[in-house]
């Protein structure tokens, strides 16, 4: 039976990869699963057209990373954040934090693209490293106490 697949399966495909499988699996897994459809010539059309949008927003994203990745390099970020008088941060800043604070100045950045050994709990100046497509970038991000 021709089925395609919505959801990732392992050692079967990829969503919208159009797959021939036996029926028992089809019936019985796949599809009470919501896993796949049955391969209708509609379906086909339906799903080559949602595997085109796909693949034109990955590289859509992949550009706006590529200009995100150009302006990140030697960037300061400033971030300010709850202190106590010390200086040690009441919640640390974890990489989610930064990319957040990165989107809000149109850089869109993923957060697990951000490395940090840790979460940063203390004020002050730090450099931060960000694995952007295999290369690496290195910015600063400067945290302040919010008063």
């Amino acid at each position: 039976m021709k089925v395609i697949l919505l959801r990732e399966v392992k050692n079967v495909g990829k969503p919208g990869d159009i797959k021939n499988v036996n029926d028992g699996f089809a019936r019985n897994f796949l599809l009470p699963g919501k896993l796949a459809l049955v391969a209708t010539d509609q379906e086909v059309v339906l799903a080559q057209k949602r595997t085109s949008q796909h693949e034109k927003k990955q590289k859509m994203k992949k550009e706006n990373l590529a200009v995100s990745a150009k302006k990140l390099a030697g960037f300061k970020l400033v971030m300010k954040c709850k202190a106590t008088p010390d200086g040690t941060l009441y919640s640390g800043v974890h990489p989610k934090h930064v990319a957040q604070a990165l989107s809000k100045r149109g850089m869109q950045i993923d957060d697990d693209m951000i490395v940090l050994e840790q979460p940063i709990k203390a004020l002050g100046e730090h450099d931060i490293r960000a694995i952007i497509a295999g290369k690496e970038y290195s910015f600063f991000l400067d945290i302040q106490k919010e008063s």
